[in-house]
């Protein structure tokens, strides 16, 4: 299990080219308006056939963003731990905290995509509510969880030879804040003006957070790369008495293996 690094990639091409391909069928079929109008990501998955498909591409992307999530919290907890002897341990503690932090913050982003891709908004209020609550999350978990990053490589990773995807990672999440506070605008300015021309303002910039985000998952495959080896231990709890009685013959092949 070496390979882990390919998972960044298929977040790329499974969720980045998912919303595409259902932005695609949405305007072939009419469901969407076509250009200079600009839909939100969520109306290219409203309607079939795009609706299956836009469900499919987000829950295989939240687990692919989890699974690449967690393998980048291992790698920079051994990367931490190597820079005990370089920086203080004040220094180390710091990043270990920041370290779990972006695990957590990133794995509740992720349960907001799976929300989103549940949770459709051409369907009752109940659930389009659900719907936006679960794009709030990931959001901003994600935009969090860019920044600690980006405060994790550069501190634990600055003297590694690998300033450019500090850089990248740094530029990124700084983009991802900018978008951000356009769509929060834009978004109130539509809420305040029916119709307003601020629905293109708003979705492009919904479009742009989205993709600075997949874009920002996809760089932890750099360090992705460096890990060598993943080691899988399973402990099983078991009475050894109940155990011996059982399976009498347990006791002697386990004494025999050893």
């Amino acid at each position: 299990m070496k390979k882990v690094w390919v998972l960044p990639l298929f977040i790329f091409f499974l969720l980045g080219g998912g919303i595409i391909i259902c932005y695609v069928l949405a305007v072939e079929l009419g469901h969407v308006q076509k250009p200079p109008y600009w839909p939100t990501v969520s109306q290219t998955g409203i309607n079939t056939p795009e609706r299956g498909w836009f469900t499919m591409f987000l829950m295989w992307g939240s687990f692919l963003s989890l699974a690449s999530i967690y393998f980048y919290h291992k790698h920079a907890e051994e990367v931490i731990e190597q820079t005990r002897d370089e920086d203080t341990d004040t220094q180390c503690t710091k990043l270990k905290r920041c370290n779990i932090a972006a695990l957590v913050v990133g794995s509740i982003g992720c349960f907001g995509i799976s929300m989103v891709g549940a949770f459709q908004t051409g369907t009752p209020n109940a659930t389009k509510d659900t719907h936006y609550a679960g794009a709030f999350i990931a959001f901003i978990s994600l935009l969090t969880y860019s920044w600690l990053i980006a405060y994790i490589s550069y501190h634990s990773q600055r003297d590694r030879g690998d300033r450019f995807w500090i850089c990248v990672r740094l530029a990124l999440a700084i983009l991802g804040a900018i978008t951000f506070i356009i769509f929060s605008v834009g978004y109130g300015l539509t809420k305040l003006q029916t119709g307003s021309k601020y629905n293109n303002l708003a979705s492009i910039a919904e479009w742009c957070q989205i993709y600075l985000a997949i874009l920002f998952l996809t760089t932890l495959f750099g360090d992705l790369r460096k890990i060598h080896k993943i080691n899988v231990k399973v402990n099983i709890r078991c009475d050894a008495q109940n155990r011996g009685v059982e399976n009498p013959s347990y006791s002697e092949n386990a004494n025999a293996s050893n």
